[in-house]
């Protein structure tokens, strides 16, 4: 996005021909896959429709420098087990949504980033107290949520690989 250099109101049309910059420039709006549901990220406001948070924002400002106006967006649910063939079969332009950057993915797609960093953790209930570090998921019985399509399963695997792993398309089902 590094040619996203305008300033104002209007598109930078001075984008290499042929370019996907050019191409959304052109098409005057940019389809962004977003979360619906990641809270503080990207949520759909269920009174309003809207899609609110950092994510959605983001894609604001992106829409703005490419298209001349942040409102030239077609959103689209994205999970991140869709994600990927979402960017690659051109169901959208870009992806704004968590999602960790990895040589696999690197050879398949272009990211623009990191915009932003983050660490992974575990959640657990205040009173189970038969897990206090990732290890602690090697033993039998322990029964872990993740989410479908992101790097999360792989990373336990790779330090508790007796974890019982269950993937969910929806991460806020794990708290539940």
């Amino acid at each position: 996005l590094s040619g996203c250099s305008s300033s104002g109101g209007s598109a930078d049309n001075n984008f290499p021909a042929d370019s996907t910059m050019a191409k959304i420039a052109a098409k005057g709006k940019v389809t962004v896959g977003v979360a619906y549901d990641a809270a503080l990220f990207s949520v759909k406001n269920p009174t309003n429709g809207a899609i609110e948070g950092f994510d959605a924002d983001f894609a604001r400002l992106v829409a703005e420098k490419l298209t001349g106006s942040a409102d030239n967006i077609e959103w689209v649910e994205t999970s991140g087990e869709n994600r990927m063939p979402f960017i690659e079969s051109g169901k959208v332009d870009l992806v704004i949504k968590t999602f960790t950057i990895t040589d696999e993915r690197e050879l398949r797609i272009d990211f623009a980033g990191p915009y932003y960093l983050v660490g992974q953790d575990m959640m657990v209930r205040a009173d189970y107290t038969k897990v206090t570090k990732v290890n602690d998921l090697n033993n039998a019985g322990i029964k872990v949520c993740v989410g479908t399509g992101t790097v999360t399963a792989g990373n336990i695997r790779l330090t508790s690989p007796k974890a019982n792993i269950t993937e969910v398309d929806d991460s806020n089902l794990c708290v539940e």
